[in-house]
């Protein structure tokens, strides 16, 4: 297993397995870049224009199942709530970054078909942070004007009718049937789900011990912990 860092330099151990794939398994070489997606197993409404509201609200998400602060990972809602806070520069993910959902699927490949272009996905955002499927509205918030992740004025998330995609659908742009990124407008009151896209992160040439040997080290210090305790009590 290789290690995963942010590109920030701040990157901790990916020891999440049960959700997050090692850059082994989803077939990277030490250099490459990647970030993950997922889509929120819980709603929200539109009404805020304030995209610390969004971003919290993925963070929080993405915490609460392991894969967030705890291994340093950073995760930001691709919406727009205005001109220049808009899903492309969020929740950026630069050209050469390949995407992958949290099952190992891959969603763009950072070249032909990058997250933010005017290319379809190679396929659709259907695994929450959970690390399974939903049931329900397949409807994400976007106020997305287009998949290149641009804003789209009115449709802003804050204003009275957002833009909306749809979770199943992989097409860039309205028009198409299921279009991941803008498919329609809606009353911001009503309650869709967000994507979430996570830190850039790079592989490096460290190898670490896989998961199964972290736990047992983990287990192993527990035990240790429990002995001392007790021999410090006798």
């Amino acid at each position: 297993m290789l290690m995963l860092l942010a590109a920030s330099g701040l990157g901790a151990l990916q020891l999440s397995a049960t959700i997050l794939p090692s850059a082994t398994s989803l077939g990277l070489n030490p250099g490459q870049q990647y970030a993950f997606v997922f889509v929120t197993s819980t709603l929200t409404a539109a009404t805020s224009n304030n995209i610390a509201t969004y971003n919290t609200f993925v963070q929080n998400l993405a915490n609460a199942n392991s894969i967030g602060t705890s291994l340093s990972m950073t995760w930001n809602a691709a919406v727009a709530v205005s001109a220049s806070i808009k899903p492309n520069t969020n929740a950026p993910v630069p050209v050469g970054v390949k995407v992958f959902l949290l099952d190992g699927t891959m969603v763009a490949n950072g070249g032909t078909n990058r997250f933010y272009h005017n290319v379809n996905h190679l396929a659709p955002i259907q695994i929450t942070e959970l690390g399974t499927g939903f049931t329900g509205t397949d409807r994400v918030w976007t106020g997305a004007s287009d998949g290149n992740g641009n804003e789209s004025g009115s449709g802003l998330l804050g204003a009275a009718n957002p833009v909306f995609g749809h979770a199943n659908g992989t097409n860039w742009d309205r028009g198409f049937t299921d279009s991941w990124a803008r498919e329609g407008n809606n009353a911001n009151s009503n309650l869709y789900r967000l994507y979430a896209v996570s830190n850039v992160l790079t592989v490096t040439n460290t190898v670490t011990p896989e998961p199964s040997t972290w736990a047992l080290m983990v287990s192993g210090l527990a035990v240790a912990a429990i002995r001392r305790r007790r021999n410090q009590a006798q």
